[in-house]
């Protein structure tokens, strides 16, 4: 048998589409991220769709998605076990990541980098922060620029 390992790219999720799927999914309440491999043997990508909430029992699924781009070719590689469970985000950290109600635009992020770990029970989780595109070139956002992603829902999203 051989020894497998599985790539997980770093992410790169546009703030313009970000909110664009704000507003395609107007009733949204978290991102949800789930893996993606476009190629038999390519690396993971993240692929992202909005968890719509109908009341607290029943939430829908939107059609619409986006597939985040792989960042500067980066990826951590992983041998031995792994939990590969959707990651969320919900709608007031996104809103708070991408500077949602900013009004200084030049202080709003361009993107958001998704930099993939794997946490004491081997779920695959995302740290993502915020950068800005300066003409010295992209700098991460400190303060309130960067969360991580909840890996194993329900268990551990808020009630």
């Amino acid at each position: 048998m051989k020894d497998r390992s599985l790539k997980f790219y770093y992410s790169k999720y546009l703030v313009t589409d970000i909110e664009n799927m704000i507003a395609q999914c107007p009733n949204i309440t978290n991102f949800v991220f789930s893996f993606y491999s476009g190629k038999s043997a390519g690396y993971i990508q993240l692929i992202a769709y909005g968890q719509m909430s109908m009341d607290r029992s029943k939430y829908e699924y939107s059609a619409y998605t986006e597939t985040l781009k792989p960042f500067r070719g980066q990826a951590l590689e992983i041998k031995g076990p792994v939990i590969l469970s959707n990651n969320y985000i919900s709608i007031e950290a996104m809103k708070e990541l991408i500077g949602s109600g900013q009004d200084d635009t030049d202080l709003k992020p361009d993107y958001l980098v998704f930099t993939p770990n794997l946490d004491a029970q081997d779920h695959i989780f995302y740290t993502v922060t915020s950068y800005i595109s300066t003409k010295d070139g992209d700098e991460a956002i400190e303060g309130d620029g960067q969360i991580v992603t909840n890996p194993s829902p329900p268990a551990t999203m808020p009630g």
